[in-house]
C-alpha cells in the first residue's frame, strides 16, 4: 500500500502538468500563438507579418522592413531566440480588462480568443519589453476569413501571470 501511495504521490505532478499544458494545445488558435513564436524564432518575417490580422500587417509588414531596427537589434530584432514555454487559453472575461478595444474586437471578429504565452525568449539586450528567460505575453487573436490571426500582443499584467 505504501508502494502504491508513493507512487501516485510521485506521479501527481506529472499527471497535472500534463493536463494543463493538453487543455490548452487543444483551442484551434494555439497554433497560430505556436507558429507566431515559431517564425520569430526563426526570424521568417514574411511569415510573422502573415499571422497577424489585416488591420496590423501594414504596421508590422513596416517593423520589419526597418533597417534601423535591424542593425540595432530594436524590437523583434533584439531577439536570439524564442520558444513557447506554456500556453494557457484566458477566460475572455478574465482578459478583456487589460485589452484595450476589446468590445470592438468582439464585434470586428467572428470569434475572439485570449491566450496567456509565457515565451522562453533569449535576447541581445534586455530592456523594459524583453528579459532573457521566460516573458509573459497576453494575446488576442480573431478569427478572419476562416483563420485564427493575431490581434494584439502586450506585456501580460501581473494580475494574470499570478496564480
Amino acid at each position: 500500500m505504501k508502494k502504491m501511495f508513493f507512487l501516485f504521490v510521485l506521479l501527481l505532478p506529472f499527471a497535472c502538468g500534463c493536463m494543463a499544458s493538453t487543455k490548452s494545445a487543444e483551442h484551434p488558435a494555439a497554433d497560430t500563438v505556436s507558429a507566431l513564436i515559431a517564425a520569430e524564432d526563426a526570424e521568417d518575417w514574411d511569415t510573422y507579418v502573415e499571422l497577424w490580422c489585416q488591420n496590423e500587417r501594414d504596421s508590422y509588414m513596416q517593423m520589419v522592413q526597418n533597417h534601423y531596427k535591424q542593425a540595432n537589434c530594436v524590437g523583434i530584432f533584439n531577439v536570439k531566440s524564442a520558444a513557447v514555454k506554456e500556453l494557457t487559453a484566458l477566460p475572455l472575461e478574465d482578459a478583456s480588462p487589460y485589452i484595450l478595444n476589446f468590445d470592438e474586437y468582439e464585434s470586428m471578429y467572428d470569434t475572439v480568443a485570449a491566450f496567456l504565452v509565457d515565451v522562453d525568449y533569449q535576447v541581445y539586450r534586455e530592456d523594459q519589453y524583453q528579459t532573457n528567460g521566460v516573458n509573459h505575453r497576453l494575446a488576442l487573436l480573431g478569427m478572419e476569413d476562416g483563420e485564427w490571426r493575431i490581434v494584439e500582443w502586450s506585456v501580460a499584467p501581473p494580475a494574470l501571470t499570478v496564480p
